[in-house]
C-alpha cells in the first residue's frame, strides 16, 4: 500500500485515479471531437464506482455528417492508450433533442442526472 493510499483510504486514492485518467480523456475528446457538452454517467457519476467501474461518457457534437458507428471509432481512436477503461456514446445535439424528450431513455436520463465535464 503506497503512502497516497494509506493517507486518503483505498476509495479515495481510486477516485483521484479516475480524476486524473478523466481529464487527459476529457481532453483527447475535446481535440479530436470538438464536442458542444461531455457528461461523465454511471457509477462514477451516480453511484458507487468500483476498482471494476469504467468511465461512462456522453460526447454531445453540434452537427456531424457521419453516423453514429464512425463517431465512436473516431472517439476510442482518439482515446488510444489510454489505459482507463471507458465507454464512449457519441450524439448530435439534434439527436439528443429527440431521444431526451423521452423520459425512459437513457439520453434523458444523463442530461438529468449525469456530471456534465465540459462545456
Amino acid at each position: 500500500m503506497d503512502g497516497l493510499t494509506r493517507r486518503c483510504g483505498v476509495k479515495s486514492a481510486m477516485l483521484l485515479a479516475a480524476n486524473d485518467a478523466l481529464a487527459e480523456i476529457r481532453n483527447r475528446l475535446v481535440a479530436a471531437l470538438q464536442p458542444k457538452a461531455m457528461y461523465l454517467f454511471v457509477s462514477h457519476a451516480w453511484g458507487s464506482p468500483t476498482p471494476y467501474s469504467d468511465l461512462d461518457l456522453l460526447v454531445i457534437v453540434a452537427q456531424s455528417s457521419e453516423g453514429t458507428a464512425q463517431r465512436a471509432v473516431r472517439a476510442y481512436q482518439a482515446l488510444a492508450g489510454v489505459r482507463t477503461p471507458v465507454d464512449v456514446i457519441v450524439r448530435t445535439e439534434a439527436e439528443m433533442e429527440l431521444a431526451s424528450r423521452v423520459r425512459a431513455s437513457l439520453e434523458h436520463k444523463i442530461l438529468t442526472e449525469g456530471q456534465l465535464i465540459y462545456g
